[in-house]
């Protein structure tokens, strides 16, 4: 004799709705484990570019840095010559 349940006025057999919750479950972590697009170098830039103000003077700059280096890779670019 199969278990089954009451939705909405239909009986379901409760195997059927473990095999859909794993598979909505699946979905999800999947959504939720899904690795980020990456940042490229001229999207780092143009979000940098605005805040770097040219001087005739040399200046100093600290990079404190927490990923691949891409940001520094950015400022090295926009600051040299």
């Amino acid at each position: 004799m199969a278990v089954c349940l009451r939705v909405a006025g239909t009986y379901i057999r409760l195997k059927k709705i473990m095999r859909i919750l794993i598979r909505i479950f699946k979905n999800l972590e999947s959504l939720i484990t899904k690795q980020p697009d990456t940042m490229q170098l001229p999207e780092a830039i143009s979000l940098i570019q605005k805040g770097i103000f040219p001087h005739s003077s040399p200046q100093t700059w600290a990079d404190l840095g927490a990923g691949n280096g891409l940001f520094s890779e950015a400022l090295l670019s926009i600051l040299l010559p």
